[in-house]
């Protein structure tokens, strides 16, 4: 699978050619230096995928997701409502065990409900722990989350989901709001491109789906419903559990003081962590028990509040490292004109919601630009520790906004890890023309243990890509 320019079926109609871009490449080395392109990788380190059976378009990637065999599952969406998983083996190519759709093998079409003017939209990939995928997305008339269950075998399960009517979906009304108020709901709140068929990635990444499967196979994942979030929780097979909060689900903060969650991560003891943003300027950290009520033990009744005299801040990102702590990614903001400046931090709590004292001292440990604004997407931690933060430097230049992918890795100690990159950031991926932006980072373990670990990172341009750094 390589790189490849092509006519794409709206550049086609519209009798244009999209433009040559040069791609960063590897620098030749004698070993794999931590945060330079992996070129086993696809093509020089980057894969660009086909929609099967139509050569030389590329439709656009939504989700990826890697397992512990090194496999990686990707959803695009092939044409209108028409959604695609397909699994690639660890190096990129496409595992042709996995579905036969359409005599295609390797992809399996995700289905739908009956009323195809009612379509689902395919957002997120979740690895559970009995080698199927559950894939979440949304209701595209009224926005409802959705669920499916892909088999090993490629096959969806028409055992899961809670409706007689359509076999193999989950499907979830949120609860009535309030009086007067919406009631439309979103997991990631898409936007219409082109004839309303396309949703960018821009708005996957500002509002990404979040979900945590727990140990017995059940699934946590949020929900909003106009200016409020909701956590449920669905069992194995894809019906809310009433044993959560009585009802499935539960309101995060509440409808006069709401918090916007952006992540959900579930602890070592089966405790619920919950991160997001509380008033204009507040982070917040919330911890639940596992049956989905406010632990009163974490924090100051139940949540941690943080705060920066200098920024204001947005919990983006909550972790659990294997010590126990909560590692949380924060979006900062301050002033700046015509836009406001941006930088990225990280602060580590403990089990209690305290401050981490060997974490950076305790403080804010802050990546700031000063030139160009970091908008972190999304945070994950490796099995020492290390905390690898994905997002995107942004510049102006005139009245163009720049983007360029970049990945920052922090040691256990809140340091910026000068083995990775330059200095701990690496800008390794990406093209120069400043249109390239990173929407999701995944930790890719290999089956062989002497084989290091990798960064596996999905970009947002005129055509979706997949890329690969050495970890």
């Amino acid at each position: 699978m390589g790189i490849f320019r092509c006519l794409t079926r709206e550049s086609v109609m519209d009798d244009r050619v999209l433009p040559q871009k040069s791609h960063r490449s590897a620098k030749p080395k004698l070993a794999p230096r931590p945060g330079e392109l992996d070129t086993t990788f696809g093509t020089d380190g980057y894969l660009y995928l086909e929609e099967p059976g139509n050569a030389g378009y590329y439709p656009p990637l939504y989700a990826c997701a890697t397992d512990i065999n090194s496999q990686i599952y990707v959803v695009m969406e092939n044409t209108p409502f028409d959604w695609v998983i397909t699994r690639l083996n660890r190096d990129g190519e496409v595992d042709t065990t996995f579905g036969n759709m359409d005599g295609h093998k390797g992809y399996t079409r995700l289905p739908n409900l009956d009323d195809p003017h009612f379509a689902c939209a395919w957002f997120r990939i979740v690895i559970t722990g009995d080698d199927s995928v559950i894939v979440l997305g949304i209701h595209q008339a009224w926005e409802y989350p959705v669920a499916c269950r892909v088999m090993r075998d490629g096959t969806v399960d028409p055992s899961f989901g809670n409706s007689s009517a359509n076999k193999g979906i989950g499907y979830y009304p949120l609860p009535s709001p309030p009086s007067g108020r919406s009631a439309k709901g979103f997991m990631s709140h898409p936007s219409s491109g082109k004839n309303g068929a396309r949703h960018t990635q821009a708005a996957l990444s500002a509002d990404p789906m979040q979900t945590s499967v727990l140990a017995d196979g059940s699934l946590l994942f949020l929900a909003r419903i106009h200016d409020s979030s909701y956590l449920f929780k669905i069992d194995r097979q894809g019906r809310l559990d009433p044993a959560f909060a009585g009802t499935g689900y539960v309101l995060v903060g509440d409808f006069l003081q709401p918090i916007y969650t952006f992540q959900v991560e579930n602890t070592h003891n089966g405790h619920i962590v919950v991160a997001g943003q509380h008033g204009p300027s507040t982070g917040i950290v919330r911890r639940y028990e596992p049956r989905g009520y406010l632990d009163v033990t974490f924090g100051i009744g139940g949540g941690v509040e943080i705060t920066d005299p200098a920024w204001s801040c947005t919990c983006r990102d909550v972790r659990t490292t294997v010590d126990g702590r909560f590692i949380v990614l924060v979006a900062l903001f301050g002033a700046g004109f015509p836009l406001p400046h941006q930088a990225t931090g990280l602060v580590a709590l403990d089990r209690n919601g305290r401050r981490d004292p060997t974490f950076n001292g305790g403080n804010l440990a802050v990546v700031d630009l000063m030139q160009e604004r970091f908008i972190s997407t999304e945070l994950a931690v490796d099995s020492g520790s290390r905390s690898l933060v994905g997002g995107n430097a942004l510049r102006l230049e005139g009245i163009s906004l720049l983007f360029s992918p970049m990945i920052a890795r922090f040691m256990g100690n809140g340091r910026l890890d000068p083995s990775f990159g330059d200095n701990g950031i690496s800008r390794a991926i990406g093209a120069d023309d400043g249109t390239d932006r990173l929407s999701h980072i995944a930790v890719q373990y290999d089956e062989v243990s002497t084989i290091p670990p990798r960064v596996l990172v999905m970009v947002s341009a005129e055509i979706n890509y997949l890329a690969r750094l050495w970890a």
